[in-house]
């Protein structure tokens, strides 16, 4: 593949002109410079830079160490660049892209292990072709050379350039390199350049009818693409699947050319099917947000999205975003690009700076450009717009990341903002927006307040969801600390912790028709005695309280102290009192259990007593009621008793009495 050399060493490239083709006008051995170029067109020559040729290629191919795609990347963005300008100087002369049939063609070749990939653009005529490795060679190092692969060329001159620096990358991509083109400035003939390892490459004419470029690689045994051609159709789909170029394997188009930034017109609509259609294989996004920035310093296009699965704050792509630089994939999956907060978000950009000039996930030169700012501000403009113009997407996100929007919410103010009144929570009535609780606890106590459980809410939310109390579960997760920034953010919002509250005794009741009710309590022979009352909404099924009496020591007990400071009791009065003290009940009979009238399981009982209930299931409900108001006021309650409690009832309810003996039909 590789054409022969002609010449010696380092010298064969300033060779004396009475070395050269004897001149075809006879102007003498040297001939003129028109001459000179015109036979270096019809030879192949052998040229060695000034620069180390290897040791330079032996630094590209430590690139390859950690982004073995580069070269891949390399060759879709010199046919790209190629093209554009031969379509921006076709326009000029009015002529469509189209019309020129611009293209990128791809073939590959298992057996011969070769890749070829041609393009339709402006070529480089032999001086340009023979000039542009050394060029990239004296310039490796200076901060110019890496900004030649990275601008869109607009003259002939930047297309060198940019050539320049793109084939120094590819020459270490495989054994053997070979670039054949042809200029379409008028009157230019083909030429070609071969390199296979060290400090020369070779120049000579080329076999090219029309204008482009075709570079040929040829890989090494091992190489990634040598075997799987499958693979590399994959790979080139990935990174050329945006290039405004069709990409062509085997005569078939395989890139979509234009996602929906790049279509004029294309709404939120059209950017969902494009990612369903990207995506196939997960559900669809919940929310969609367009991305379309247009500065002095940057222009970036793309779509941000809120996955339709599940997400854990340890997925590896959580949070990130595939870059694109000018339609092609740079990098994928790149973190720090999506502020933190946003970590539920995944992104599509394609911006026109190279991602190391860009702030963010990765450190560039130039510190004004912040791509993670951006990104922020598009992100928080996307919310509230889908929640004035789509608040159904906004619910879904809400629903399904729940916790993760909460967790941004508290670490990102202006998104607290926006959001707060929209989160949802559990409560007593069911899920709600903090809106909504609000609203419904102003209809039902007139009170603008956000009321909740923080902890224990088990004992308590079926007792407010049965009587139809506003009240949210904020047990779980960041419930507690979202309601306490809102709190901190609403100043005319009252936040009632009820799990901390005492409730609010309205009126003792006497009725004699209740009796039968109080004597259940009353056979349980608990140290306790029994009242009807009713306590404000919500509140439990019965309230422990202290008598007046309880409000200050016993006699007994003021007694006993007195003596014990001064000493004025004999110390056998003293022995007989405190005897007397150590045999109260640990829980003493001026203690009061109000029965809450207004609870539901205080009026279930009172409906089961009347129509004859079962006496046992009554009895150990009244128990079960009693364990808890003594575990709510603190009492000193064996932890074994409300798991008795509890499994009786439920053997009663199952009509289970101990006596069946189960039969296993297993081992």
């Amino acid at each position: 593949m590789t054409a022969p050399r002609h010449g010696s060493g380092t010298n064969s490239r300033r060779r004396p002109p009475s070395s050269a083709t004897p001149c075809c006008t006879g102007c003498g051995s040297g001939g003129s410079a028109r001459c000179r170029r015109r036979t270096a067109m019809d030879e192949t020559r052998t040229v060695s830079t000034r620069v180390p040729l290897g040791a330079i290629t032996g630094l590209v191919r430590h690139a390859y160490q950690s982004d073995p795609d580069l070269g891949l990347r390399c060759l879709l963005r010199l046919a790209t660049v190629g093209n554009a300008l031969r379509a921006e100087m076709g326009l000029r002369d009015g002529v469509s892209a189209s019309e020129l049939g611009l293209g990128i063609h791809v073939e590959f070749s298992a057996e011969e292990q070769l890749l070829v990939v041609r393009d339709d653009g402006v070529g480089l005529t032999a001086d340009d072709l023979a000039q542009c490795i050394e060029s990239a060679t004296e310039l490796v190092g200076a901060k110019a050379f890496a900004a030649f692969g990275r601008r869109d060329p607009r003259s002939m001159d930047e297309y060198r350039l940019a050539s320049a620096a793109l084939l120094l990358h590819l020459l270490p991509f495989g054994e053997e390199l070979t670039v054949e083109s042809r200029s379409c400035v008028g009157g230019s003939r083909p030429c070609r350049l071969c390199y296979a390892g060290g400090d020369e490459y070779s120049v000579g004419p080329g076999t090219l009818s029309t204008p482009g470029t075709i570079v040929s690689i040829r890989f090494g045994p091992g190489h990634r693409y040598v075997s799987d051609s499958g693979k590399l159709i994959g790979l080139l789909r990935l990174y050329g699947d945006f290039l405004q170029f069709p990409v062509f394997w085997d005569g078939r188009q395989i890139n979509t050319m234009s996602p929906p930034w790049h279509r004029a017109g294309a709404g939120e609509v059209q950017y969902a099917a494009f990612l369903r259609g990207r995506y196939p294989e997960i559900p669809p996004p919940l929310m969609v947000i367009p991305l379309q920035v247009q500065r002095p310093e940057i222009e970036a296009r793309g779509v941000l999205w809120v996955p339709g699965e599940q997400v854990s704050v340890l997925d590896e792509d959580l949070g990130t975003v595939d870059l694109y630089w000018r339609r092609v994939l740079m990098r994928r999956a790149v973190p720090g690009l999506i502020p933190t907060w946003g970590r539920f978000f995944r992104g599509i950009i394609d911006c026109d700076r190279h991602p190391s000039e860009l702030r963010g996930g990765q450190s560039g030169d130039d510190p004004g450009i912040d791509l993670t700012d951006i990104v922020e501000q598009v992100i928080l403009t996307g919310i509230r717009r889908a929640l004035i113009l789509n608040p159904g997407s906004f619910a879904a996100v809400a629903h399904q990341h729940n916790t993760l929007l909460k967790l941004a919410a508290l670490e990102n103010d202006e998104l607290f903002e926006i959001v707060a009144d929209q989160l949802p929570f559990d409560t007593a009535a069911g899920p709600r927006t903090l809106i909504e609780h609000v609203s419904a606890v102003m209809r039902q106590t007139g009170a603008t307040a956000v009321r909740y459980i923080a902890s224990d809410p088990l004992s308590r939310m079926a007792t407010y969801r049965a009587r139809g109390d506003e009240i949210i579960d904020a047990s779980r997760g960041l419930d507690e600390e979202v309601l306490r920034k809102y709190d901190r953010h609403n100043p005319t919002i009252e936040l009632m912790d009820m799990s901390r509250r005492t409730p609010d005794f309205i009126e003792n009741v006497v009725d004699a028709s209740m009796d039968p009710l109080l004597e259940v309590f009353a056979a349980l022979e608990m140290p306790v005695v029994y009242r009807l009352a009713r306590f404000d909404s919500p509140s439990p099924a019965a309230v422990l309280t202290a008598t007046e009496r309880a409000e200050s020591q016993s006699d007994l007990e003021q007694l006993f102290l007195l003596s014990q400071i001064t000493g004025a009791m004999p110390a056998d009065a003293r022995a007989a009192m405190q005897r007397a003290l150590s045999a109260r009940p640990s829980l003493p009979r001026d203690r009061i259990l109000h029965l809450n009238l207004t609870a539901p399981e205080i009026r279930a009982m009172w409906a089961a007593i009347l129509r004859g209930g079962d006496e046992d299931l009554i009895r150990q409900v009244a128990e079960a009621i009693v364990v808890r108001a003594m575990i709510l006021a603190g009492g000193l309650v064996d932890p074994a008793d409300p798991q008795d409690v509890g499994t009786e009832m439920m053997c009663r309810l199952l009509g289970y009495n101990g006596d069946e003996k189960p039969q296993w039909s297993g081992p």
